[in-house]
């Protein structure tokens, strides 16, 4: 039998690469003209638009926050603030709980500074959902230092106080004006529900504004950084714009909520009203 020649070969070898080279372009096109999109699409439905006029504001996007301020992280609660961040009605209501507020979490009634005591932020958190029949998503506990870097992120902030104030390091007139982190710290650090009411409300109606849209990020490094917070990253990215719409807010958008209530004899618990839990209801609910 005769033998293939060297210029058969070269022919079967040059038809095979030709062919190769046909079908990978066959297929490059089939990638782009079909699959490409298909992929483009779905990752459009994973990402979560944050611009944009449809967006529609939903009571996913709110959230019920217990804030925990302590000294140091390892000390006691000196104060407690139950936040909802609300975005349909676009505002925050601003409720500080009195460290002496009763409720019963597993079978234990206490306060809250002794639920937190007893069991830390869980035990805090149960408390206050117990307190109220609320269900709150996160917590943030927050001590001298991170509060003081907080306020000063943004330079400071203005008080206006109807009383002449003394607390460990400061002398406060009765007057308005212009306090650091540290001045504001002390302040809260006081656990005076009326103040901490005040110093929350504008600190929100002040620094959380436009001007934080672009570099929150700088902003969300002390949050995760200095604080202890069941906050991440995701759940931020996932309210983007319900922060965004927040933050270009231009008038008050803090709501100071008062509760009502009686210390007992001793002063060691305190007894929201059925009406004041009722409110609370309403609007965390």
């Amino acid at each position: 039998m005769e033998k293939p020649s060297r210029s058969s070969y070269r022919i079967f070898w040059n038809t095979f690469f030709i062919t190769l080279l046909c079908l990978g372009v066959v297929f490059a096109l089939f990638y782009f003209i079909t699959m490409r999109p298909a992929k483009e699409v779905t990752q459009n439905q994973v990402s979560v638009p944050v611009e944009g006029p449809s967006y529609t504001p939903a009571a996913s996007d709110s959230q019920n926050i217990l804030v925990i301020g302590c000294e140091e992280r390892e000390k006691d609660a000196v104060f407690f603030l139950l936040l909802r961040f609300d975005a349909q009605d676009n505002c925050c209501y601003v409720v500080p709980l009195p460290p002496e507020a009763e409720s019963t979490v597993n079978v234990k009634t206490m306060s809250l500074g002794e639920h937190y005591r007893y069991g830390g932020h869980e035990y805090a958190l149960s408390g206050a959902e117990n307190l109220f029949l609320i269900h709150i998503q996160k917590y943030i506990r927050m001590d001298q230092n991170s509060i003081a870097s907080m306020v000063d992120f943004f330079g400071g902030m203005e008080l206006d106080l109807s009383r002449g104030i003394d607390t460990k390091n400061y002398h406060f007139d009765a007057a308005k004006q212009q306090i650091d982190g540290s001045r504001a710290a002390e302040l809260l650090l006081l656990g005076d529900t009326s103040l901490n009411s005040a110093v929350t409300c504008n600190f929100i109606n002040q620094c959380l504004t436009e001007d934080l849209t672009d570099n929150r990020q700088d902003f969300y490094s002390i949050l995760f950084n200095e604080c202890d917070t069941g906050f991440t990253s995701l759940d931020l990215s996932n309210l983007a714009m319900p922060i965004k719409l927040f933050l270009n807010k231009t008038e008050d958008k803090a709501v100071p909520i008062e509760i009502d209530g009686e210390y007992t004899e001793n002063g060691t618990r305190f007894l929201p009203s059925e009406a004041a839990i009722a409110d609370i209801q309403e609007i965390f609910s």
